[in-house]
């Protein structure tokens, strides 16, 4: 009999098997870069002390050997294209899993009594390379229900049927490089939805005392700007932590050139059309590859931003433009975002020449609350 425990993203934590006289408990430290990312897992036998085994993955998250506490590997992995595995020993010989590994093919849950890989909402047939189950998101990655990874497996992955990144002209390494970002947008993203989700509902109590004095247009305005703007991180995090598809390419555009599908011109860095964020590899002074980790997530940010309302600067709203917004993608939060501060005290000014100076006080200290 086992026994499992999952995080609230179906992540099992732990495994609890018992067989007769004995009880093994496994548990399992998962990475941030990615859903399936596995770093370790911690095996006792009777509650007698635990033995780390550590998991190596390759760009599109095959564990491909495990290793113990010191780095000597203990057992490799190979794969057919829809997860068959073959086990090999540290030479590279053929073997036998020794160890009941069971996450492996892009991190799914191997079962080795019916030989599919479980990733959540449905199991993997890997002689068949479809589904077990219909799709939960679906027709919208075609009209197959059933057709697992969009038939091309070494492309992306679809950890729970809810989401898709497919990649097209991207190195594995840069395919690894990207999903780390997007993990840490996706986070940033969530932190972010909750934090002007709690100052939208703060400005909306305060403007409508404000209505009974007045209309204070100020602080009308920016009390719908951050409801749109709550709205936006929510569509960010949800879309990234499985809600829709999207295709990130790399793609030269040189200088002078425009894109077909979208009014962009060189050197721009990147620009997002239906779904889709065409990095430019012709980008000057220089290609997106060469940008830093920093200024790469804040293009992806400024990119995902655009699926969910976000312009550039059309609206003459600012907290929605997202050459703004994307300075919140790392190191910044809404107490130190410049755009925000300056509306923020165009609001209060407003109240104040309306008569409401103590309002306005109170609601610039308790939004230092909330924003720390």
């Amino acid at each position: 009999m086992t026994n499992s425990y999952y995080s609230t993203s179906w992540q099992v934590l732990e495994d609890d098997i018992v067989l007769g006289s004995t009880t093994t408990k496994d548990t399992y430290v998962w990475s941030q870069s990615y859903i399936d990312d596995m770093v370790a897992r911690d095996q006792s036998v009777n509650g007698g002390a635990a033995t780390r085994i550590y998991a190596q993955q390759d760009a599109n998250h095959d564990v491909t050997s495990i290793t113990d506490s010191s780095g000597n590997v203990l057992e490799r992995f190979v794969y057919d294209p829809y997860g068959t595995a073959t086990v090999l020993n540290a030479s590279w010989g053929g073997t036998t899993d020794a160890y009941s590994w069971v996450y492996r093919f892009q991190g799914g849950r191997y079962d080795p009594s019916s030989g599919k890989i479980n990733f959540r909402n449905r199991d993997l047939d890997t002689v068949t390379g479809t589904w077990m189950e219909r799709d939960p998101i679906g027709y919208a990655q075609g009209m197959n229900p059933y057709e697992a990874l969009g038939s091309d497996p070494a492309a992306g992955t679809d950890p729970d049927g809810l989401y898709t990144i497919t990649y097209s002209g991207l190195t594995p390494a840069q395919q690894q490089r990207v999903r780390a970002l997007l993990a840490k947008i996706q986070a940033r993203a969530s932190h972010l939805r909750d934090e002007a989700t709690a100052i939208w509902k703060l400005l909306r109590d305060y403007n409508d005392n404000a209505l009974q004095s007045g209309l204070c247009p100020c602080l009308f305005n920016l009390t719908g700007s951050m409801s749109k703007l709550a709205q936006v991180f929510g569509g960010m995090a949800g879309g990234l932590a499985g809600d829709r598809g999207i295709t990130i390419d790399s793609v030269n555009l040189g200088p002078g050139k425009t894109g077909s599908t979208a009014e962009w011109d060189s050197p721009w860095d990147a620009f997002f059309v239906g779904f889709s964020i065409h990095l430019n590899t012709g980008h000057v002074p220089k290609p997106w590859s060469a940008m830093s980790d920093d200024d790469l997530m804040k293009t992806l940010f400024h990119e995902l931003s655009h699926e969910y309302g976000t312009d550039d600067g059309e609206s003459g709203d600012a907290l929605l433009n997202a050459h703004f917004l994307e300075s919140l993608a790392s190191a910044f939060d809404f107490n130190h975002w410049i755009d925000f501060q300056f509306e923020l005290q165009k609001a209060a000014k407003c109240l104040q020449k309306a008569g409401l100076g103590g309002l306005a006080g109170n609601m610039l200290d308790d939004i230092k609350k909330i924003t720390g």
